[in-house]
C-alpha cells in the first residue's frame, strides 16, 4: 500500500473556480456526480475499467420518477472517469466516498484512500459511517468498531478532522447491467450532511450544495423542472 500523502493541502478554491470532486464509487456515486457536473463543477468518478470506459464513451443519465431525467453527454467537461489506480487525489478539492464499506478493503481502493490522506475534505455517503468520522463523536468506545468493518486498516490514512458523512437516504439502482452510466432513482430523498469540523471545508461544501441545488432536470415533455436529490448542509 502507498504511504499516506505528506503533501500539504491544496490552496483554497477561488470563488469563481469550479470545485474538483473525486467521487469514489461509480454506481451510487453517479447520482451526485451528474449533478456536480451539471452545476458547473467537475466530478471525476472512480470505478472499474469497464465503468470508466462506458462513462467516457456514452456519458451518464439519471432517471427519476415521472420520466424526469438528468443527462451528461460524452465529452462533457464536468464529468470524467478513472480507475482507482489512475485517480489523482492531488487534483481534488473535495472527495466523496460512495462505495460499500467492504469495498474499501480492496487493494486498489485502500491504496487510493492512503493517497487521499489529508489532502482534501472527505464526505461519505457510504452504507456505514467511516471509522474516522466516529472519532469525531465523543464517548464512543473503540470496541464499537470490532466485528463491524471488513478491515479497519484502510481508514488509518484519513484524518477525522477532515471527514464528515451524509445519510445515504436516496435509493438507486442500475436498470441495465450493460450500461453503467445509467442510474434509476427509486427514492429521491436528500443527502443530509453533517458539518465539517473546519470552517473552510464547510464553506466549500455549502457552495457545492447550493450550486447543485440549482440544477434543472428535463421531463418527458422537454420542460425544465427542479432536479430531485440535494445535498442538505447546516
Amino acid at each position: 500500500m502507498t504511504a499516506p500523502a505528506s503533501a500539504s493541502a491544496p490552496a483554497p478554491v477561488a470563488a469563481g473556480s469550479p470545485i474538483r470532486v473525486l467521487v469514489v464509487g461509480a454506481a451510487y456515486g453517479l447520482l451526485p456526480a451528474v449533478k456536480i457536473a451539471l452545476s458547473g463543477h467537475q466530478a471525476t468518478i472512480v470505478g472499474r475499467a469497464e465503468e470508466a470506459a462506458d462513462l467516457q464513451a456514452r456519458g451518464a443519465e439519471i432517471r427519476f420518477a415521472e420520466r424526469v431525467s438528468l443527462q451528461v453527454p460524452p465529452g462533457h467537461p464536468g464529468l470524467r472517469a478513472a480507475t482507482p489506480e489512475a485517480a489523482d487525489p492531488a487534483a481534488a478539492d473535495l472527495v466523496l466516498l460512495a462505495v460499500q464499506e467492504p469495498q474499501a478493503a480492496a487493494p486498489a481502493i485502500a491504496d487510493l484512500l492512503a493517497r487521499i490522506g489529508g489532502r482534501a475534505p472527505v464526505v461519505s455517503i457510504m452504507n456505514l459511517p467511516p471509522p474516522p468520522y466516529l472519532d469525531r463523536l465523543p464517548g464512543l468506545p473503540a470496541a464499537l468498531r470490532q466485528g463491524v468493518y471488513a478491515d479497519l486498516s484502510p481508514w488509518a490514512a484519513l484524518p477525522a478532522a477532515r471527514m464528515t458523512m451524509a445519510s445515504p437516504d436516496p435509493q438507486a439502482f442500475r436498470p441495465d447491467p450493460a450500461r453503467p452510466g445509467l442510474l434509476q432513482v427509486s427514492l429521491a430523498s436528500n443527502f443530509r450532511v453533517a458539518p465539517f469540523a473546519d470552517a473552510a471545508d464547510q464553506a466549500l461544501l455549502a457552495r457545492l450544495a447550493r450550486d447543485m441545488g440549482a440544477v434543472r432536470a428535463v421531463d418527458a415533455a422537454g420542460a425544465e423542472t427542479r432536479a430531485p436529490v440535494h445535498l442538505v448542509t447546516r
